[in-house]
């Protein structure tokens, strides 16, 4: 099976109940990001020659509805200045334009809401990892809601390194009757070929590796888990095409993001 992209247009294309409606105001670009690490770099020198030890954790959240028009860089500038109002201890990078030290571990598409996110944060303090939670919930909009929070161990590598799988859920605009026979038909095929474009040079590529699963949930509800690796992974999207469907009509949630143990990544790198 083949399946093409298009322009970058189309492949940006989300389901949206009124494409006329405009964006919620409240979820703009946040002003002033340029400046946002000026706040911690007065206090980040006075307290980076009394100790050199850093503490990481990883935060786990939820980006609801109310949230799933903020693009990866916004989501970041909102998580960013969510933690300068708590004021959080968060370690800066060294060089002529220091940042704060976090990450999201997988980016989050436009249009995506997402159920159970990453965040690893490096702070300067060792804070218990509850009430750093507690802390970036109070300081953070509706939309964004903060689940857990947990302290890594030291010398541990970053969760993007480690990515394993995700799993979506995607849920159609209406009833499909013979969805079970498309779902049948797509896993049986033993290439998913998809076109895209990068840097301008055309490829093409087989994805049936990454489809670890796929399955009917509801009439209109597929479940998809997908293989994360460092050269990618196969676009729910794309999957919604295969089917024979319109992805721009679905609503895509991302249920999940399975990294790596520890342990195992040393193992196999070794």
């Amino acid at each position: 099976m083949r399946c093409s992209r298009g322009s970058k247009a189309a492949s940006r294309s989300i389901w949206c109940p009124s494409i006329s409606a405009p964006r919620c105001k409240h979820w703009a670009r946040l002003p002033g990001r340029t400046s946002t690490t000026s706040f911690w770099i007065a206090s980040s020198a006075s307290s980076a020659s009394a100790s050199d030890v850093s503490f990481r954790y990883l935060l786990t959240f939820r980006k609801h509805e109310a949230a799933r028009f903020l693009s990866h860089l916004d989501l970041q500038a909102t998580l960013e200045y969510g933690m300068r109002r708590a004021g959080l201890p968060l370690e800066l990078s060294e060089g002529f334009n220091p940042r704060p030290r976090y990450s999201l571990v997988a980016a989050l598409p436009l249009g995506y809401v997402g159920e159970h996110e990453l965040l690893e944060m490096t702070l300067r303090d060792d804070l218990e990892p509850g009430d750093v939670a507690a802390k970036l919930q109070s300081a953070l909009p509706d939309g964004i809601t903060i689940l857990s929070g947990e302290r890594l161990a030291a010398g541990s590598s970053a969760g993007a390194g480690r990515l394993r799988s995700a799993t979506h859920r995607l849920e159609l605009a209406e009833p499909v009757s013979d969805l079970d026979a498309r779902v049948a038909q797509l896993l049986s095929e033993p290439e998913l070929i998809v076109e895209d474009e990068r840097n301008g040079r055309k490829r093409k590529q087989n994805k049936r590796a990454l489809v670890l699963a796929l399955s009917v949930v509801e009439p209109q509800t597929l479940r998809l888990v997908t293989e994360l690796t460092l050269d990618g992974s196969v676009r729910p999207e794309d999957i919604l095409r295969f089917l024979g469907l319109d992805p721009t009509e679905a609503r895509i949630t991302r249920e999940a993001i399975e990294i790596e143990p520890e342990k195992s990544a040393r193992t196999a790198s070794g």
